[in-house]
């Protein structure tokens, strides 16, 4: 579920932030892996998930999408009577060979066309790789600078400029790679150092 693995944040940051970081990603899952009382490995995949995955990601996504919208979402598979009737299902009935989702799908294909019952999931993916490579381009290359990366005293820029040519072959991942750098360079200029000088209200 990590962007960065533990080689590449080594690489992304200079040794003494990267060495002053001591909640590493894997010890976050490592945590609630262990904590779970279960004894195979979906069980506690599923339950990573619940713990970390739906509220730090898809329902905070989906939470500020939808009021920013004026709009009321409900997550009614959440509802938390169903969830503790779910979790204890033997796991046969949640994964069943290739198919997700088994007694769900057994459940409603009698009513919903097999078309939708069995397609592939899809998710709501950001086109990242079109923005930075278009409009939004020369913005994240001012952030992204090798002058503004060694003024900030944060990231080793070469990796930065290695992500960023990867990220324009379209290699695989690192637009996402790059865009949580530009992500982090705007917030790091709107509310740590705003003397940068550096056009956050052009965004």
């Amino acid at each position: 579920m990590a962007v960065f693995n533990e080689e590449e944040k080594s690489a992304l940051f200079l040794p003494e932030i990267y060495h002053g970081i001591n909640n590493h990603s894997f010890h976050t899952y490592e945590a609630f892996y262990e904590k779970c009382a279960a004894d195979n490995y979906l069980e506690k995949a599923l339950y990573l998930d619940e713990k970390i995955y739906l509220p730090d990601d898809l329902l905070m996504k989906a939470d500020k999408m939808t009021m920013a919208n004026s709009l009321e979402a409900r997550s009614p598979f959440l509802d938390h009577k169903l969830v503790e009737f779910v979790a204890q299902l033997p796991h046969e009935y949640k994964l069943r060979g290739k198919t997700g989702k088994y007694i769900l799908k057994q459940t409603v294909k009698d009513i919903i066309p097999e078309e939708i019952v069995y397609r592939r999931k899809h998710g709501f993916n950001v086109p990242v790789q079109t923005w930075l490579s278009g409009w939004l381009r020369e913005y994240a290359r001012e952030l992204l600078s090798e002058q503004f990366i060694r003024q900030q005293g944060i990231f080793n820029p070469d990796y930065v400029q290695f992500a960023w040519r990867l990220m324009e072959k379209k290699a695989y991942n690192y637009d996402r790679r790059v865009w949580l750098i530009l992500m982090f360079q705007i917030w790091y200029c709107i509310f740590i150092d705003k003397s940068i000088n550096v056009r956050t209200e052009s965004m």
